[in-house]
């Protein structure tokens, strides 16, 4: 005895029959030769006859209608036995299709991120295996200093799909006592790329595209304020929205920059600075030019300008930011100054009170 052929119905033609029956409409046709069973190869008519004209229209070489009368989708069933392991085969070929998706989309975050694809046979094998949380390391190196990264992959609890949360940065900076380190958050596998984490731990200013916490996008300038750190070890990220003011064009028209004066080089000179990047360009006084390097300050509103072995010049911008530098630091010394006095002058109210108090108790004796 022939054994019978085993269907996968779709969910979404299983929904569609469903909805057909309760309408009336108790004639299948569907196509035997298929495994699968999809919105486009079972449909259900109101007569026979319809349906029987629907299969002699389709079948071909390919595809052979039969028709079949249900009054439930039980009686559907039993005319199209569920094949559970045909159910499996499936399942996993559309698991490995899924896969190979996240993994070609993981690998262009990657890329995009500029940590390029040395990375990815890693990652695949991460992958493949199902781990549920995946760490990869990393290093680069940027302007002859090192960075290090550990980034922290994890996979969804419902549909499994993996995601780029984070990544820790190291800075091995030689001329501070200790290494930098700072984790940055990614928001669908998008932020904070690996160089504009370098630009980010040497002190300098990255102009960035954000979002807020009701996903609003906004931009602004971001920079590390390495003296300040919350919570969870990381240093504090000041922003300077659009509203504070800073125009970096107008920053750098104060400056004889050679690269100014030609469109394309103005472009890739913003693009650059707003990256982050100590930029060189060309100092031109008097007809004579010297190589600088510059960066973006929106703290002050301002570039800062170093010679070309990399040390700070104090031509007149650079002396209005370090007048500007000191007067915060003066304000900030002062405002920390008052709250001292505030608190010292709290706790002498308090020790005056308790003898009082105590006076009045004996007193009363």
């Amino acid at each position: 005895m022939e054994q019978q052929k085993q269907y996968v119905i779709a969910e979404e033609a299983q929904e569609r029959i469903e909805l057909a029956l309760a309408q009336g409409r108790n004639w299948i046709a569907y196509d035997s030769n298929a495994a699968f069973l999809g919105e486009w190869n079972i449909h259900a008519f109101s007569t026979k006859g319809q349906a029987i004209n629907f299969a002699a229209l389709e079948n071909d070489e390919t595809e052979q209608y039969r028709v079949f009368h249900a009054s439930s989708m039980a009686e559907v069933f039993r005319e199209l036995p569920y094949g559970r392991e045909l159910n499996n085969i499936l399942s996993n070929q559309n698991k490995l299709i899924m896969n190979a998706e996240n993994l070609e989309y993981l690998k262009e975050n990657l890329k995009t991120m500029g940590f390029g694809d040395k990375l990815n046979k890693e990652l695949e094998l991460n992958v493949v295996n199902a781990q549920p949380e995946i760490q990869l390391k990393t290093e680069a190196a940027f302007n002859g200093q090192k960075m290090e990264a550990m980034l922290y992959f994890r996979k969804g609890e419902q549909n499994e799909i993996y995601f780029f949360n984070k990544y820790e940065a190291t800075l091995e900076n030689e001329s501070q006592e200790k290494d930098r380190s700072q984790t940055f958050y990614l928001n669908r596998g998008y932020g904070i790329t690996f160089k504009e984490a370098f630009n980010l731990l040497e002190g300098r200013a990255v102009n960035k595209d954000l979002t807020d916490s009701k996903g609003q996008k906004y931009n602004a300038w971001v920079q590390l304020d390495f003296g300040s750190k919350d919570k969870y070890n990381n240093y504090e990220m000041k922003q300077y929205h659009q509203n504070y003011g800073y125009d970096l064009e107008k920053a750098l028209s104060k400056h004889p920059i050679v690269e100014l004066e030609n469109v394309d080089d103005r472009k890739m000179l913003i693009s650059s600075l707003k990256k982050g990047n100590l930029q060189s360009v060309s100092f031109e006084n008097d007809g004579v030019k010297n190589r600088m390097f510059i960066e973006a300050n929106p703290k002050f509103k301002t570039i800062s300008v170093y010679d070309q072995h990399k040390k700070i010049v104090l031509n007149e911008s650079q002396k209005e930011e370090k007048v500007k530098e000191k007067s915060v630091d003066k304000e900030e010394t002062k405002e920390a100054r008052h709250e001292n006095k505030q608190d010292k002058s709290k706790r002498r109210s308090k020790d005056e009170l308790e003898p009082e108090s105590i006076s009045q108790k004996r007193a009363r004796r």
